[in-house]
């Protein structure tokens, strides 16, 4: 079977699913950061801090995630990226698992809980699904 074929198929598609539920949810962090970071801040119990500094990453995550988005539709020969995602995925999971066991952070333990296991589980889904597409990316 051609590796384009491949990817359209049931092996891609854990793959593409990762992907697509990382963009999703990447985008929705995105915005909360870029639109009311005050409010997020509040809900999450931890101190507050100037606004500009949860802005910008907010549109870069956003951004990021667009991307993620745009790549969950074809990620065929698109290896690099992937990886790429799949990395920043794993490092971010592992910062804030490092975070909540050095008790660094200053929010709900429940918030830092839910980002970590989010980004540790998409980064080991896509690790999953880069071993299992290594011809086709």
């Amino acid at each position: 079977m051609p590796p384009a074929e491949i990817m359209g198929n049931e092996i891609g598609s854990l793959l593409k699913w990762t992907l697509r539920v990382y963009a999703i949810i990447g985008i929705v962090y995105g915005a909360i950061f870029l639109l009311i970071p005050g409010q997020y801040i509040a809900f999450s119990g931890a101190e507050p801090v100037a606004f500009g500094w949860l802005r910008w990453p907010g549109g870069m995550l956003a951004g990021f995630a667009f991307g993620v988005l745009l790549l969950s539709r074809n990620p065929f020969k698109q290896g690099l990226f992937v990886t790429t995602t799949a990395l920043i995925a794993s490092m971010i999971g592992l910062s804030l698992l490092y975070t909540m066991i050095t008790g660094e952070y200053t929010m709900r333990f429940s918030s830092i809980l839910v980002a970590a296991t989010i980004n540790l589980v998409c980064g080991t889904l896509m690790w999953v699904g880069l071993s299992q597409n290594r011809e086709a990316l």
